[in-house]
């Protein structure tokens, strides 16, 4: 008991730190929708017709599809469908090390693409470990882009 008690704080805490950091950089911009919407380049780029907002769902992975051609988790949320989350290119991936597995209890913020059923990550928390990997910068240009990101 006082060990669900004590990951529940630690989830608390991380989602707050995450949230900080995002609204330290001034993250209240408009979103690209990434990859295959229609929206290239940067994430928060003015050019872009969606507005969205950057979310942050706590939950635990239940599958991990890494070396698909898109690379994405799926998080089971409390009180919430099962979440599909995208993670950027295969390329990026096999340089981040990203570490998170089926049962690894996550905090992610990003946005939601244009289908509003997909989590675009921005950043990945594992919480059992305290790693966090990034997707994209506090711009919201996607990490694995050359793209200069002009706003």
């Amino acid at each position: 008991m006082i060990q669900k008690v004590l990951a529940s704080i630690v989830g608390v805490a991380l989602v707050g730190i995450v949230l900080a950091a995002l609204v330290g950089v001034g993250v209240t911009m408009l979103i690209r929708g990434g990859a295959g919407d229609g929206c290239e380049g940067c994430a928060l780029a003015a050019d872009c017709a969606e507005q969205a907002t950057l979310f942050t769902l706590t939950g635990t992975v239940a599958q991990v599809q890494l070396d698909a051609e898109s690379p994405a988790l799926v998080l089971d949320v409390v009180d919430q469908s099962p979440v599909d989350v995208t993670l950027g290119t295969p390329a990026y991936l096999a340089g981040l090390g990203l570490n998170v597995q089926a049962g690894d209890p996550v905090t992610v913020t990003g946005h939601y693409a244009a289908d509003e059923a997909t989590l675009v990550a921005h950043v990945i928390v594992n919480t059992s470990t305290g790693q966090s990997f990034a997707f994209y910068d506090e711009t919201g240009h996607p990490l694995w882009s050359n793209d200069t990101c002009e706003h």
